[in-house]
């Protein structure tokens, strides 16, 4: 009985060993780590692979070409309507009137900001339409839209965005 339990704990002290060499294995220093991180299994840790500064990360996808993203918010009977094409965003403003929704002029207003977005929404408050966006690189900003003076009747169309800073990185990125 003395000698099974000697073989077990031997057993358990490899078992325990190997997992602690493993562990000390992965947790090394890695290839593309930032400054003073480690990565573990090859995934950098946290605030860890940043393409823009470190190259040796992967390259970002492409933006895709051509109008791919689409989003809508209402405020009151205007509806301001998003659209992603070839990595701008574009803000159209609707009437949503009885006889039925038609463009506000001056049509599609460029919002500015980032030039690389892979997907946008929009949301409205008050007098500012507000567009958040996603780049290619991961990054999340929000530009606050001015509402200016319409045409006769609802609505008016964005006039001016101001994008901040980008957010902080979201997880997984």
């Amino acid at each position: 009985m003395k000698q099974k339990r000697r073989v077990a704990a031997s057993l358990a002290a490899a078992v325990a060993m190997t997992f602690v060499g493993v562990g000390t294995a992965q947790a090394a220093k890695q290839p593309g780590a930032a400054d003073g991180m480690t990565a573990r299994a090859g995934i950098a840790s946290a605030g860890g692979c940043d393409y823009d500064h470190d190259h040796n990360c992967p390259k970002p996808p492409p933006v895709p070409k051509g109008c791919f993203d689409i989003d809508s918010v209402i405020h009151g009977v205007t509806k301001y309507v998003s659209v992603v094409c070839n990595g701008r965003v574009f803000v159209l403003a609707v009437a949503e009137e009885p006889d039925g929704p038609h463009a506000i002029a001056p049509g599609w207003v460029a919002t500015g900001g980032p030039s690389n977005v892979i997907d946008a929404t929009v949301a409205e408050h008050g007098d500012n339409v507000y567009v958040t966006v996603l780049t290619a690189q991961g990054q999340v900003q929000e530009g606050t839209c001015d509402v200016g003076p319409g045409e006769p009747g609802p609505g008016n169309p964005i006039t001016m965005c101001d994008f901040a800073p980008p957010f902080t990185r979201p997880p997984g990125t």
